[in-house]
């Protein structure tokens, strides 16, 4: 890249220069591209705009050099100023899909959506699911959520919660870091689209109808009661899109189950693909098997302990890639249904699994889960420690 700009300088020189010698020689401009400690401290660097003695963009080698080539040109008396520029990610858009009714939670459900059902977050504040699963794609550096409701009613809690302001009187009655969190609270309702599924048809039904949100590119999907906690300064969704970045293949996060607790989940199999063990090739995903098949069947080996055995079921985040989505319309037109008469998402990624392969990734954090009393009470107890 600094070669580049050095070649674009030259060629500008070379060619539009001599249009307007009086105005665009830039002899100030040309005596720092030529000086050798800048050049020590650079890849190359370029004039800006019609240059003139206005403005130049160099490309330091490090980020300790460009604070040496900031204070060096300020010694020759000129303004200088640092820009990094971050990369931004491959994922950019979300997926959370909330139209289901909450049975297990009834009657609290009656009057309020699961997803807003409150939590006590790592920072003390208590907050709504939804509100945490937001923040978790913010801070993974996603640009758009779709929200999948099961109706226009749905809708207006959200409206009420992400775009309607306080009254005056209530925030007359904030501190100053409330108010400023209420303006981050209106900032992440920008980011959300809605879509329905009016006729409950499944989950992979449901997934299915952000189809023309996701517009053919590489999207997150959270589950609507399910939050993450990392165990380290990177959150889940994070880790797991970085992992998107390097293997770029259709992924679902996984965790650790004993045995004895396979029966109630999805389970994968496979092998591990790097030394850490954190991306397991998957060869099978099984739902809800006996501990005896298993056992025979469903082990995962360790590449480090010869012997050792473990399970894995899904950790509630999946990044699904435009195959998915295809396979999913295909399973709807053709009726591909469980014998409840839903399409199911497992069905669609154990599909897309033996076409181009699907790669379990072990993140480091916990899952909470909110979907039934039991694991809500945990999550309440648990998750802000």
């Amino acid at each position: 890249l600094g070669q580049l700009m050095s070649k674009a300088q030259e060629d500008f020189d070379k060619y539009i220069t001599p249009m307007c010698p009086t105005q665009l020689t830039s002899p100030k401009l040309h005596a720092m591209l030529n000086d050798e400690t800048v050049k020590s401290l650079t890849y190359g660097g370029k004039g800006v705009g019609s240059h003139g003695d206005g403005s130049v963009q160099f490309l330091a080698k490090s980020k300790e050099n460009q604070t040496e080539l900031v204070d060096y040109l300020k010694s020759l008396g000129l303004h200088a100023y640092p820009l990094t520029i971050e990369p931004k990610h491959t994922i950019r858009k979300a997926i959370i899909p909330v139209a289901g009714f909450g049975t297990r939670l009834y009657p609290q459900t009656r009057f309020l959506k699961k997803d807003f059902f409150p939590v006590i977050d790592k920072d003390g504040q208590i907050k709504p699911l939804i509100l945490i699963l937001l923040e978790e794609c913010k801070a993974a550096g996603i640009e758009e959520i779709c929200i999948v409701l099961g109706s226009e009613e749905e809708r207006l809690q959200y409206k009420q919660f992400f775009e309607t302001p306080l009254p005056k009187e209530h925030l007359d009655k904030l501190p100053k870091e409330k108010l400023k969190y209420e303006r981050h609270i209106l900032d992440l309702g920008k980011r959300l689209t809605y879509v329905y599924q009016t006729e409950k048809r499944g989950f992979g039904d449901a997934v299915y109808q952000c189809a023309d949100f996701a517009a053919d590119e590489p999207v997150l999907l959270l589950l609507g009661d399910t939050i993450y906690r990392s165990n380290t300064n990177k959150c889940c969704a994070l880790q797991f899109i970085e992992a998107f970045e390097k293997y770029n293949k259709p992924m679902m996060s996984i965790h650790e189950i004993p045995l004895e607790k396979v029966c109630y989940y999805g389970v994968t199999s496979g092998k591990w693909i790097d030394s850490k063990e954190r991306v397991l090739n998957m060869s099978n995903i099984t739902e809800k098997p006996t501990s005896a098949y298993a056992e025979e069947n469903l082990g995962v080996s360790s590449t480090a302990i010869k012997g050792q055995k473990s399970y894995y079921c899904a950790f509630g985040s999946y990044i699904l890639t435009p195959d998915i989505f295809r396979q999913l319309k295909e399973n709807i037109d053709n009726n591909v249904v469980n014998a409840k008469g839903e399409v199911e998402l497992t069905t669609a990624l154990e599909q897309v699994r033996q076409q181009v392969g699907l790669l379990g990734v072990r993140l480091d954090g916990k899952m909470f889960d909110i979907g039934v009393p039991n694991e809500y009470r945990t999550t309440m107890y648990n998750y802000s420690l």
